[in-house]
C-alpha cells in the first residue's frame, strides 16, 4: 500500500509539470535533432565531419563546468535549503556564485580550444576556424546549461520550457536563414547554435534564474571552494565518460578520416531525441533527489531511483520499436548519403545501449544528490577499462560497428555499478 501511495502521490506531482517539462524537451531534442539532419544532409560528409568534431570538443567544454559548478550544484542546493529555509531566495548567492564561476571556467577553456584551433589551422583551414569560433563562443554555451538545470533545481519548469521554445525557434530560424540565402557552412552552421543559446541565457537573465549580481567576494570564493570539492571526483568521472561515449567521433576521425566521425554522429543523433528526453526527464525530479538526501532518507531515495527512471524507459522503448522498422530506409530519408545508410547494422547495438542507460537514469542522480562523488569516478574508471579493451580489439577488425559495441559494453558497466552503489549507499544510510 505505501508502495502504491508514494506512486501516486509521484505521479500527481508529475500531473503538475510534466507539461512544461515536455515542452522544454521536446522543443530543444527536436529542434536540435532537425538541425543536426538539415547540415548533415547539406554539407559535405567531410565538413559535416569537422563539425561533428568540433561540437564534440564543445561538450568536452562542458564537462568541465558540468563537473565542477552545474553537478555539484544538486547537493548543495539540498544542503542550502536545509540550512536556510525552502524559499528560492535561500539559493540565489549559490546561483550567482555558479553564474561567475561558470564564466571564469568557460573562459579559460576558451583560451585552450582557440591554442588547438590555431595548430589545427596548420593541418586544416576548416578545422582550425571551427575551433577558434567555439573558443569565441563556449561561454555561451556553456550558460545555456547552466541556465536549463538551475531551472529545474528551483522547479521552475515554466521558465525551462520557455527556454526550450526560444532556443528551438532561433535554431529553426536560423536554419531557415542559411537554406534561403544558401550560405551554409560549418562555420555559420557554428553560429546558429550558439545564436539559440543567447536566448536561452537572456531569459535566464530576465526571470532571474541567473541572478547576474556584485556578491561578496569572500561568498563567491567559499561557494566556489565547495563546488570544486565535490566536482573535483566528478571532473575525472565526467572525462572518462567523454573518453568512452563522444569521445569516439574525434578518434574515429583521426583514425580513419572525417567522414568515419560524420557517420558516428549522424548515428548518434538518430537516438539524440530521446537522451535528450531522458536527461530532461530526471531533471524534472532532480530537486526531490536533492530534498531526499539533505533529509537523509534512503527510502526515498531508493523510490525515486526506481520510479524517475520508468519513464525514460518507455520514452526509449517506444521510440526504438519505431526506429527497428525501418533502419536503412531512415537513415536514407533522414541523411540521404550512402555512407551514413550503409552503417544501418548498426542501429541495433546503439537501441540496446539506450534501453539499458535508461534504465540507469534514476541511480545516477541519486549518486549526485547524495555526493558520491569519489565512487562515480571508480564507476567511469571502470567502464573505460571495458571500453578501451573492447575497442582495441574490436575496432581493427570491425571497423566503426567494433567501436558502437566497445560503447554498449561501456553502457552496460556504468548502469550495473550505478545501480549496486545506489542500493549499497543507501543501506549505509540506514546502518549509519
Amino acid at each position: 500500500m505505501t508502495v502504491l501511495a508514494s506512486a501516486w502521490k509521484l505521479a500527481a506531482w508529475w500531473k503538475g509539470r510534466i507539461a512544461f517539462a515536455a515542452i522544454d524537451l521536446f522543443a530543444s531534442s527536436a529542434a536540435t535533432f532537425l538541425f543536426t539532419v538539415y547540415i548533415a544532409h547539406n554539407l559535405a560528409i567531410d565538413s559535416f565531419g569537422f563539425f561533428s568534431v568540433v561540437w564534440t570538443i564543445s561538450l568536452l567544454a562542458d564537462v568541465v563546468t558540468n563537473s565542477l559548478v552545474v553537478d555539484p550544484l544538486i547537493a548543495l542546493t539540498g544542503e542550502r535549503r536545509k540550512s536556510s529555509g525552502p524559499a528560492q531566495s535561500s539559493t540565489v548567492s549559490l546561483r550567482a556564485s555558479a553564474f561567475w564561476t561558470c564564466l571564469a571556467l568557460s573562459g579559460a577553456t576558451s583560451v585552450v580550444i582557440a591554442v588547438s584551433g590555431v595548430a589545427a589551422a596548420t593541418w586544416s583551414p576548416e578545422l582550425g576556424g571551427l575551433l577558434l569560433c567555439l573558443a569565441a563562443l563556449n561561454p555561451l554555451q556553456r550558460l545555456h546549461v547552466l541556465v536549463r538545470r538551475l531551472c529545474y533545481l528551483e522547479d521552475r519548469q515554466h521558465i525551462a520550457a520557455l527556454s526550450g521554445g526560444c532556443f528551438a525557434l532561433t535554431l529553426l530560424v536560423a536554419a531557415a536563414v542559411l537554406a534561403l540565402t544558401h550560405h551554409l557552412s560549418s562555420i555559420t552552421a557554428m553560429l546558429a547554435w550558439t545564436a539559440s543559446s543567447a536566448g536561452v541565457v537572456g531569459i535566464g537573465y530576465a526571470f532571474g534564474i541567473i541572478p547576474i549580481r556584485r556578491i561578496p567576494l569572500s561568498m563567491m570564493v567559499e561557494d566556489a571552494r565547495s563546488m570544486m570539492r565535490s566536482g573535483r571526483w566528478l571532473l575525472p568521472a565526467a572525462l572518462v565518460y567523454w573518453i568512452s561515449g563522444y569521445g569516439v567521433i574525434p578518434m574515429m576521425a583521426a583514425y580513419a578520416g572525417p567522414a568515419a566521425g560524420g557517420i558516428i554522429r549522424a548515428l548518434l543523433n538518430l537516438f539524440s531525441p530521446v537522451y535528450q528526453a531522458n536527461g530532461a526527464i530526471t531533471w524534472a525530479v532532480s530537486h526531490k533527489f536533492s530534498d531526499a538526501s539533505a533529509m537523509s532518507d534512503p527510502g526515498r531515495i531508493r523510490r525515486l531511483s526506481f520510479y524517475s527512471s520508468i519513464p525514460p524507459i518507455f520514452v526509449a522503448a517506444g521510440y526504438c520499436t519505431v526506429v527497428l522498422m525501418w533502419p536503412a530506409d531512415l537513415l536514407n530519408l533522414i541523411y540521404g548519403k550512402p555512407e551514413i545508410v550503409a552503417a544501418a547494422p548498426l542501429i541495433w547495438p546503439l537501441v540496446i545501449g539506450l534501453l539499458i542507460d535508461s534504465a540507469s537514469q534514476g541511480s545516477g542522480l541519486s549518486l549526485l544528490a547524495m555526493g558520491r562523488t569519489q565512487e562515480i569516478l571508480a564507476i567511469r574508471m571502470a567502464s573505460l577499462a571495458v571500453f578501451l579493451a573492447l575497442g582495441l580489439v574490436l575496432t581493427p577488425a570491425f571497423g566503426i560497428g567494433g567501436v558502437i559495441w566497445a560503447l554498449v559494453a561501456s553502457t552496460t558497466v556504468v548502469a550495473a555499478l550505478s545501480i549496486l552503489e545506489m542500493l549499497r549507499a543507501t543501506r549505509r544510510m540506514v546502518a549509519g
